[in-house]
């Protein structure tokens, strides 16, 4: 009789904890995605985070790396996918937005890449990315003067590519 109660409370705990479980079980697959990301194993990276993504689907993190392997891997769809996710999970992050940002940009979606990284300035006035970003997204949208005042701000900054860019792009120093 002991082991029915026991039986019975293994069970009921498994079926109380296994939402615990699954979080921690996510959060060391997430971990281990991203040190596969450090190592350069990008396919393993992907499979840890969609299986961290299957056990909690609203990880925000494992969706901004797993868009960060896609665009590693020149899939800008995929990756423009799980950045929208990002944001739909918490859209106070800059850093999400930043990125998302690049996604529009590198399918060629400069109005929308424009706005995000508009949102990401007004979240986070300090970052520097964002402004270089718009920057060089306002120059391929044909905005020359607006974009040369952004790699501006981006060199004042400190954004290492945005004194270059300024130079080469504003004939400024």
């Amino acid at each position: 009789m002991m082991r029915y109660w026991i039986g019975i409370a293994a069970c009921l705990c498994l079926l109380n904890c296994s939402p615990a479980f699954a979080q921690l079980t996510a959060h060391e697959l997430y971990n281990r995605g991203v040190r596969y990301i450090q190592d350069g194993n990008l396919e393993a990276a992907l499979s840890d985070f969609n299986q961290t993504i299957k056990y909690d689907p609203k990880y925000a993190d494992a969706y901004y790396n797993r868009a960060y392997v896609y665009t590693k891997l020149n899939d800008f769809e995929s990756a423009l996918q799980d950045y929208d996710r990002t944001v739909e999970l918490n859209d106070k992050n800059a850093e999400y937005l930043l990125m998302r940002g690049n996604a529009y940009y590198f399918l060629d979606r400069y109005p929308e890449a424009l706005l995000d990284y508009t949102r990401a300035i007004e979240i986070d006035t300090s970052n520097a990315q964002p402004y270089f970003y718009r920057g060089i997204t306002l120059l391929e949208y044909g905005e020359d003067a607006d974009g040369c005042i952004d790699l501006k701000k981006a060199a004042a900054k400190g954004f290492f590519n945005a004194k270059r860019a300024y130079s080469d792009y504003c004939g400024g120093d």
